[in-house]
């Protein structure tokens, strides 16, 4: 977890995380809690020079998945060990993996400041919004 203060950042890390022996899950929130760092630090101030403060983004949220998830398919024995990741992260490679994590963020994971990206997203990129929902929210029903 990272909470900003004045001028620092704070990092609490969850030791029953990593308590199991090659248990992914532990590996794959850290490295999103440390992208996150990254972001609340110069990273946002960079990418978003006009905002005032700083502001959790669709960007940034799709930058710390994709970024745990890349470290994930790094992981020693990745292959053999993917099975044992829960339900929601295997689902997550399905989303990255279709070009669709952008309108998974912002219909699954955002909050007010998130929120702020989607008119803007969705004006440029509906078609990708419907084909999310269409294909992991709601998908159609097998044909019989």
């Amino acid at each position: 977890m990272t909470r900003p203060d004045d001028h620092n950042i704070n990092i609490t890390l969850d030791n029953s995380a990593f308590a199991k022996k090659n248990d992914l899950n532990g590996v794959a929130w850290t490295s999103y809690g440390l992208t996150r760092v990254v972001w609340q630090g110069d990273r946002f101030k960079k990418e978003f020079p006009n905002e005032p403060k700083y502001r959790r983004t669709m960007k940034e949220e799709v930058d710390c998945l994709r970024t745990m998830l890349a470290i994930l398919k790094e992981q020693k024995h990745f292959d053999k060990q993917k099975t044992r990741l829960p339900p929601s992260l295997l689902e997550l490679f399905k989303i990255d993996d279709a070009g669709l994590l952008e309108p998974f963020v912002l219909s699954s994971r955002a909050d007010n400041d998130i929120a702020q990206d989607y008119p803007t997203y969705r004006a440029v990129n509906r078609e990708k919004v419907r084909v999310y929902l269409d294909t992991f929210v709601v998908p159609k029903a097998p044909s019989q």
